[in-house]
């Protein structure tokens, strides 16, 4: 018989559950591999429907979705030429009206999002940057769709349209991306360049913004920028090794994190003309710690203080008795305060009462000034912040590391039980409710 003429199709034997049955084989039909599809799903080999935010796979499996290259739709593009409107000004001209309203390009779709900022985003970034790192249209979907969690809240939308309006915004939003997808990868070297690359592209912007005049909006610019960019300095934490901490180094940089911290304070003195009309003004007011002036009393507040505090704080004699005697009355307005979202910025807002001359002692290590440090990062550990976790962990660590290395607790005397009882306060400095002092006192 001629090839032609016998039948190529083959019988397949299979099972239904009920026996055994004989079928035809049917050959899977062949498809062409989708490009835009979801990570998850690539990762997976499975087709992907390339819904956004969220494709229906992830939705149903309660996974991360996250698109190496967002999928343009029709309905995401601008109305108008994109080439004309992609670029975003860090000022409209000098007496031209203010552009249309943003949010009808960036809400609610992360695609428009990667259109309307993605050239703002890519500008100042070196060839290498871009070849190696984490591209900005994945960084700016994972922000647009995670954002509640990596800031900790729902976004207002005014800071969606101020993002629009001002680069060095845009470059810190995907430095907090870029961050973020690092902290929560394990091979996380293209974020860390990433992270990299749009800090440096943020902080060159914000330098040159940083020399023009002030108006509300560019001040609520530049305190939303800074407050992010305090994120991801506190979080660039690459190694967990407490050996690596600043506490353990002495390179002449090693508070560089701290010293962040303490620029964004007089950031908020130059735009406090703005204050009552900022967008991040319920923000900043919950940052402002009441001090021992406020109610109840200096007096009667010093009288609830363990002994071993008062110690700590040392007499009025004492050159840096004022330098320790603040932030010691808010550490103890901190100990007990619950560890939710308003009081959040209560308790990082702790080193806004911190002035150069702390710094100073921090820098040349003085155990009190360290002490006061450690136990601060402690109570943040409550918290349960993501950008806060790993620096917490290795340096609150070190701290106490540090303190037993120099055996304080076995020093002679008062001295001794004093550092004996504040290193036992340190270690549980981050539960809650927190437990009694050592000496009792509270």
């Amino acid at each position: 018989m001629h090839p032609a003429n016998i039948n190529a199709n083959f019988l397949v034997l299979s099972s239904d559950g009920q026996g055994m049955r004989v079928r035809e084989h049917r050959r899977r039909r062949q498809h062409t591999k989708d490009k835009l599809g979801c990570t998850p799903c690539k990762q997976k080999r499975v087709k992907c429907d390339q819904r956004l935010p969220t494709c229906l796979r992830c939705s149903r499996n309660q996974r991360e979705c996250v698109y190496e290259e967002v999928p343009p739709t029709n309905e995401d593009l601008p109305a108008s030429d994109p080439s004309s409107s992609a670029h975003v000004p860090d000022e409209p001209p000098s007496g031209s009206s203010v552009p249309p309203d943003p949010l009808s390009v960036v809400q609610p779709s992360p695609s428009a999002l990667v259109t309307a900022l993605a050239d703002s985003g890519a500008s100042a970034l070196s060839p290498w940057v871009k070849q190696n790192g984490t591209s900005v249209s994945n960084l700016l979907h994972h922000f647009s769709n995670n954002s509640a969690t990596i800031m900790g809240q729902p976004i207002d939308p005014q800071l969606w349209e101020l993002a629009c309006r001002y680069e060095f915004m845009v470059s810190t939003m995907l430095a907090v991306s870029a961050c973020h997808l690092r902290h929560y990868t394990v091979d996380g070297s293209r974020h860390r360049i990433a992270e990299l690359g749009q800090m440096s592209a943020a902080i060159a912007k914000l330098t040159s913004a940083l020399t023009l005049p002030l108006q509300k909006e560019r001040a609520d610019a530049l305190l939303c920028t800074a407050v992010m960019l305090n994120a991801v300095t506190f979080a660039s934490v690459v190694s967990h090794s407490v050996a690596t901490s600043w506490v353990f180094d002495d390179s002449a940089d090693r508070l560089g994190w701290l010293d962040l911290q303490l620029r964004f304070t007089k950031l908020e003195d130059a735009t406090s003309e703005f204050r009552e009309q900022s967008l991040l003004q319920p923000i900043l007011d919950a940052g402002e710690s009441k001090g021992p002036e406020a109610e109840g009393g200096e007096a009667e507040k010093a009288k609830q203080l363990p002994d071993t505090w008062k110690m700590l704080i040392g007499s009025e004699d004492d050159p840096n008795y004022s330098l320790y005697r603040e932030p010691v009355m808010i550490l103890a307005e901190l100990r007990v305060a619950e560890p939710n979202c308003p009081n959040s910025f209560a308790y990082i807002g702790l080193v806004k009462k911190w002035d150069e001359r702390f710094r100073d002692l921090v820098f040349v290590k003085d155990l009190r000034a360290l002490w006061i440090v450690g136990y601060w990062l402690g109570l943040i550990g409550r918290l349960g912040i993501w950008w806060c976790a790993r620096r917490v962990e290795r340096d609150w660590t070190a701290v106490l590391r540090l303190l037993e290395d120099k055996k304080m607790d076995q020093q002679p005397g008062s001295e001794g039980r004093m550092w004996k009882a504040l290193m036992a306060d340190l270690r549980v400095a981050s539960k809650w409710p927190p437990p009694a002092p050592e000496d009792g006192s509270f």
